[in-house]
């Protein structure tokens, strides 16, 4: 339990150093749809382990910073690919850095 309540320390840390604005939760869709690409709503919430109203407003307010794209999925055209976008990305990559960077120090 102490070693899973460090990470989390660990990863909120690396997280408002570089984007105070996300949360956790937050951090998790995006590491979700940088590691699985492309997926739909209900595929992340199945993932994150959520409701799909509360992935819904968590891709929302992603998509209002720049982090998520939200399109059409060519295959079925009634339902939303989320992908990550550069920015996505980038944060992603870097909060994981920071993450391995600080829990190697303990």
């Amino acid at each position: 339990m102490a070693a899973s309540q460090l990470f989390v320390a660990i990863s909120a840390r690396a997280l408002a150093a570089t984007a105070e604005s996300l949360t956790l939760p937050q951090l998790r869709a995006l590491v979700v749809l940088d590691t699985c690409g492309p997926v739909t709503l209900t595929a992340l919430a199945a993932t994150l382990g959520v409701n799909p109203f509360t992935a819904l407003r968590m891709a929302e307010r992603l998509a209002a910073v720049d982090m998520v794209d939200r399109r059409t999925n060519p295959a079925n055209r009634r339902k939303v690919l989320l992908t990550l976008t550069r920015a996505g990305h980038e944060l992603v990559t870097t909060v994981l850095e920071q993450r391995q960077a600080a829990s190697v120090c303990w």
